[in-house]
């Protein structure tokens, strides 16, 4: 067999064992300078061990012959079959590299892509905002020589939340006399409604004071409203003590407790139309008729405590 053989393999590797036990013997200088029979039988007793034992390793190893041949065999044969796919691993890794270079282009196409395409929303936008100039110089005219004042505070609304760098300065100048004219003519009809007293047209001219870009103006004009309403239910409440003149004390109870009544229900009528301005909105509506409250309530207590002489009794009871 060839020096690679599987054979010549398992050959050596039994001549490297054989001459492994042979070391355990005595060498050839010793058995020639042996006088003693017994010594010779003992040397003969053990070469005949070490045959027997190397007999049977020869025997176990032979019988396994077939099965490290075909391990040695697959050794021969891996690195043959390995090359190929060595070279399909080598064409598949420059396939990814081209992947990825094919990913990074794309990904900066699309990059490009997106800025162009917010450019084209910006552009779309600004176009839009022309558009609805145009209609709201249009709209807001006739809105208002039809004194149709919610149509016209909506085009103004819409003028107001749109960006006025890029219009035309006349367009800009018509759109903002037309603000002035309008926010003008909301204040005086809010003013004649309060002064009619008039609930329903109040409130609709409050409201239209947030598209104009008044929210503030609006809601503190409404609460204000609100609020001398309320004051006159508490005047009220005080010219009929007064009237009376308070004979029972039970009469200053009822009145404060009627303001009371009175404001909660002004607060349930109005919280929802109030919170309309904005957020906050209630909590002001709530201060501001809770101080007018105050008042009132104050006035009818003092009474109250005037005329059942409250302080002299303290003073007597003291000293």
């Amino acid at each position: 067999p060839t020096p690679h053989h599987p054979s010549t393999f398992l050959l050596l590797s039994l001549f490297v064992w054989v001459d492994c036990k042979m070391e355990k013997l005595p060498d050839v200088q010793s058995v020639q300078s042996m006088i003693s029979i017994a010594k010779m039988m003992e040397l003969v007793r053990l070469c005949e061990e070490q045959e027997l034992a190397i007999d049977a390793e020869m025997r176990k190893s032979f019988a396994a012959r077939e099965q490290i041949e075909m391990k040695l065999e697959l050794l021969d044969v891996i690195p043959t079959k390995l090359k190929p796919v060595n070279k399909e691993v080598k064409v598949l890794g420059q396939k990814i590299d081209e992947t990825c270079k094919l990913a990074d282009t794309l990904s900066s196409k699309v990059r490009h892509l997106d800025t162009i395409r917010d450019r084209v929303r910006v552009v779309s936008k600004k176009v839009e905002d022309i558009v609805q100039v145009k209609n709201c110089i249009n709209g807001v005219h006739s809105a208002i020589e039809a004194e149709d004042w919610e149509k016209a505070c909506a085009y103004i609304g819409t003028y107001l939340s749109i960006d006025c760098s890029m219009l035309e300065p006349s367009a800009v100048q018509q759109l903002q006399q037309a603000t002035e004219q309008l926010q003008a003519v909301i204040r005086e009809r809010f003013e004649a409604s309060q002064a009619t007293q008039d609930p329903k047209s109040t409130f609709r001219f409050a409201k239209l004071f947030i598209p104009l870009g008044l929210s503030s103006e609006g809601l503190q004009k409404y609460i204000l409203f609100l609020r001398s309403e309320f004051k006159t239910t508490g005047e009220q409440e005080w010219r009929g003590l007064e009237i009376s003149k308070g004979a029972d004390p039970a009469v200053y109870i009822e009145a404060i407790t009627k303001l009371f009544e009175s404001l909660a229900s002004i607060v349930q009528d109005e919280i929802v139309n109030v919170e309309e301005f904005g957020p906050g909105s209630g909590l002001q509506l709530l201060r501001s008729l809770q101080q007018q409250c105050d008042i009132h309530s104050t006035t009818i207590l003092s009474t109250l405590m005037e005329k059942l002489q409250v302080s002299q009794l303290c003073k007597q009871i003291q000293t």
